[in-house]
């Protein structure tokens, strides 16, 4: 019996000091939902940038499409990254980095045989 009082009086305090937590990150939490919302529309203003910017250098609207969207997902990134870092999720944003560095690495090495032979297509490519 008194191990059954003991473990339910840690469990109440860890939710107690959970709950605690969170009421104290409320403020945080609050700048990083802005942070998001800003950076979204940051993002879609400079996808709109580069459309207006690359519209009147090419031709090519697939390319045009191409950079914006290119332009949108980086401040997209970059926003969350900013979001995650408000809520103190440091551990996270470095988890996320590390992810997306191999993520590229393993991307890089997949796709170079491919791209090795649309560029050189009368050479073999092993």
């Amino acid at each position: 019996m008194l191990q059954i009082k003991q473990t339910t009086n840690l469990i109440t305090e860890k939710l107690f000091d959970w709950f605690t937590a969170t009421i104290n990150m409320l403020p945080n939490i609050g700048l990083a939902f802005i942070l998001a919302i800003a950076f979204y529309f940051l993002a879609k203003l400079g996808r709109y940038a580069i459309l207006k910017v690359t519209g009147k250098s090419t031709g090519s609207s697939l390319i045009m499409r191409l950079l914006g969207n290119i332009i949108f997902m980086i401040i997209l990134t970059i926003g969350l990254f900013a979001a995650l870092s408000a809520v103190k999720l440091d551990k996270t944003v470095t988890s996320l980095l590390a992810g997306a560095g191999i993520s590229r690495f393993g991307l890089g090495f997949s796709i170079s045989r491919n791209c090795r032979k649309f560029f050189i297509r009368d050479s073999y490519c092993p």
